[in-house]
C-alpha cells in the first residue's frame, strides 16, 4: 500500500501557523517556526518561511489587534532625557 501525499496549500500553512501563534506560547519566531515544523513534518522549511513572512505581512497590513498602529505610535513618540 502506498501512502498518496496530499497538497496542503499556502493558506492551510498561513491558518495552522496563525493557530499556533494564537496560543501565547511563543513570544519569539525560532520557537514558533521549530513548532511548525514539528506540527507540520511534510513542509520545506523554505516554504513554512514564506508562510510566515506573508502571515507577518497581512498581520502587519490589517493592524491586528492594533499592534501596528501602537508600534508606531511608540516610535514617534520623542523621548524625554531626565537631567
Amino acid at each position: 500500500m502506498q501512502t498518496q501525499a496530499v497538497a496542503i496549500s499556502d493558506d492551510d500553512i498561513l491558518a495552522e501557523v496563525f493557530r499556533l501563534a494564537r496560543t501565547g506560547n511563543f513570544l519569539r519566531l525560532e520557537p514558533l517556526l521549530e513548532e511548525a515544523e514539528r506540527v507540520l513534518p511534510d513542509i520545506e522549511p523554505s516554504r513554512l518561511k514564506v508562510c510566515l513572512r506573508k502571515l507577518a505581512s497581512r498581520l502587519w497590513d490589517s493592524d491586528y489587534m492594533g499592534y501596528t498602529t501602537e508600534y508606531l505610535r511608540s516610535q514617534t513618540k520623542s523621548r524625554r532625557t531626565v537631567h
